[in-house]
């Protein structure tokens, strides 16, 4: 469910003319805004054809290490871990992720 929401709500946002146009930063670079954050694109082409492409989502800011979803989890306390797919689907309502805990002694 909280899926479909992000998704409808990156789609609506898209539509009603809600978002900012891109910036172009440099040749072939640009920042270009989503609903849940920018997305940071390059590219290059060579006779016509697209030779490179890179892109920086919202996701792989929330996916760093001692990113935003690593702090956001290590300070859930003990008695609210259950819920830590709950908040990883708030942060990231697009992308599925699998949490695997650390075997306890």
């Amino acid at each position: 469910l909280w899926r479909a929401t992000g998704r409808a709500l990156d789609i609506e946002a898209a539509l009603d003319g809600a978002l900012p146009p891109p910036v172009l930063v440099a040749p072939g670079c640009a920042v270009v805004p989503a609903a849940r954050g920018s997305y940071g694109v390059r590219a290059r082409a060579e006779a016509g054809l697209v030779t490179a492409f890179d892109r920086v989502t919202p996701t792989d800011a929330l996916l760093a290490p001692d990113g935003i979803l690593a702090r956001a989890l290590a300070s859930l306390p003990a008695q609210k871990r259950l819920h830590a797919a709950l908040v990883v689907d708030i942060l990231d309502p697009c992308v599925p992720l699998t949490l695997n805990e650390d075997a306890h002694a």
